[in-house]
């Protein structure tokens, strides 16, 4: 269904319409969802080239895309890679978005954990939970958290 759709978006509207690279971000979220990691590299690496040419580098789209491409190559423990993508994308959402924006602070806290288990190895950290790149830390406990703790599912300490 995805790649349908983004065939038809590239025919109807062109391969860097922004439409389209929706589609092709949608596409690899799939493939990476299904396990198909070395597809979802390299449909995330086509599409974080046609936005950085459309876009341009700091618009927040293609920041999403370097962020998104850092998190799967983290997730495939190819660190050094990964830091790379993670330094790049702290650094221009702290500008684009400024330091308190929600998605600053998951970069950093990503970033963060990326380091420690990087440090430490990835068995010391509980098994990575998706939940769609978000996270928010704050004094109360969300009904989520909550949730998730009567699971035995407990959320990160790192917090930035």
């Amino acid at each position: 269904m995805n790649r349908q759709t983004l065939a038809r978006r590239e025919k109807v509207l062109g391969p860097e319409h922004p439409d389209t690279l929706i589609s092709m971000n949608n596409l690899a979220g799939v493939l990476e969802h299904q396990g198909r990691y070395e597809e979802a590299e390299s449909v995330n690496r086509q599409t974080l080239a046609r936005r950085e040419k459309v876009l341009g580098p700091e618009h927040p789209d293609t920041l999403m895309g370097v962020y998104s491409l850092a998190r799967l190559l983290e997730n495939r423990h190819r660190y050094d890679e990964s830091l790379v993508l993670y330094e790049r994308a702290c650094a221009a959402y702290s500008t684009v978005l400024g330091i308190d924006h929600l998605t600053t602070r998951a970069c950093r806290q990503h970033y963060s954990e990326m380091l420690a288990s990087r440090e430490h190895g990835p068995s010391a950290f509980p098994p990575k939970i998706p939940n769609g790149g978000i996270s928010m830390c704050t004094g109360k406990r969300s009904r989520l958290s909550r949730g998730l703790a009567k699971m035995c599912i407990r959320s990160s300490k790192f917090c930035v």
